[in-house]
């Protein structure tokens, strides 16, 4: 019981390694929620300007849920900090018409 233990232990902290490495390369690499957004855009084959803007046609609640997922799990982006990023985006999608 006690080896199970200490062994599942370790294989946690060793997961939380691996995570904590993967976000830190994907930082170091530049990219950041807005290219997450253009991704989830892409995979979803709509505008950026659609994934940032309101609404509820499936492909768009498709794409934003990327968004999240992605921004939380693989770049360690808080919900607040997400929600102040599409805001940001959704200004500049606009000012420049994209």
């Amino acid at each position: 019981m006690i080896v199970y233990v200490k062994t599942q232990g370790a294989r946690i902290v060793k997961e939380a390694g691996e995570e904590y490495e993967r976000k830190y390369r994907l930082k170091a690499s530049g990219i950041d929620v807005d290219d997450v957004a253009q991704r989830a855009a892409n995979i979803s084959d709509i505008e950026l300007s659609q994934v940032l803007a309101s609404g509820k046609q499936p492909k768009v609640v498709q794409a934003r849920s990327l968004l999240c997922y992605w921004s939380t799990n693989e770049l360690g982006i808080s919900q607040p900090a997400i929600s102040l990023s599409v805001a940001r985006g959704r200004a500049i999608a606009v000012q420049n018409n994209y």
